[in-house]
């Protein structure tokens, strides 16, 4: 029997590939490529175009927030912060809250002599004085007010002031606008005496009098 004629492009029952063959076979390739390709070029132009969109929003943004705009409204005050705070004097200019006396070795008080009687201030000052309080000055000052004794002290003072104001009955509390805690005592025409010490309530709270 004569031999079959051996085929070149067969080695060991493996056909061997010609140019020709994988030629053909990339050309019939070539239109999924393509695709490839242009799909790619799509998704890579999408990508640019989005972090170009985001780098813009962001630049527009920031000029904007420097210019003064805000991109989420500002979050409402709490009731308490917006609420009208809540008035320390009444409409007579009298403290409403009530203060705790200071002690006598705290109380700076200047007492000053508003009548014709000489050495009343002296007098009282000396008197103060024995109870603990500190004298800062003793002296004449006139006063309009009619009250027999008038106690004055600025806000910081309040509780300066009511320790004073019980050492002394009838007297009357009027604020001003000084700083610190020092008080001025002015002894009017119908004073007549201090509070027995034994009976001054030197540590309970209480409201200061203005005799309004």
């Amino acid at each position: 029997m004569a031999r079959r004629p051996r085929d070149p492009l067969d080695l060991h029952g493996h056909h061997i590939v010609t140019s020709e063959e994988l030629h053909r076979i990339l050309r019939a390739d070539e239109p999924e490529r393509e695709r490839n390709r242009h799909r790619h070029r799509l998704l890579h132009g999408l990508v640019l175009v989005l972090t170009l969109v985001v780098l813009g929003s962001a630049l527009v943004l920031v000029l904007a927030m420097v210019q003064g705009y805000r991109p989420f409204p500002a979050s409402a005050p709490s009731t308490s912060a917006s609420a009208t705070p809540r008035p320390t004097v009444d409409a007579a200019g009298c403290p409403i809250d009530p203060v705790v006396p200071a002690a006598a070795g705290r109380v700076r008080v200047g007492v000053f002599n508003a009548t014709t009687t000489p050495g009343l201030a002296a007098s009282v000052a000396a008197r103060l004085r024995e109870r603990g309080l500190e004298i800062t000055a003793v002296g004449n000052r006139a006063v309009e007010d009619r009250a027999p004794v008038v106690v004055v002290a600025g806000r910081a003072g309040r509780s300066a002031a009511l320790t004073v104001q019980r050492q002394l009955p009838g007297s009357v509390y009027r604020e001003d606008e000084r700083s610190g805690t020092a008080v001025d005592l002015v002894l009017g025409t119908r004073f007549r005496q201090l509070t027995d010490a034994g009976v001054v309530d030197t540590t309970g709270s209480g409201r200061l009098s203005c005799g309004r």
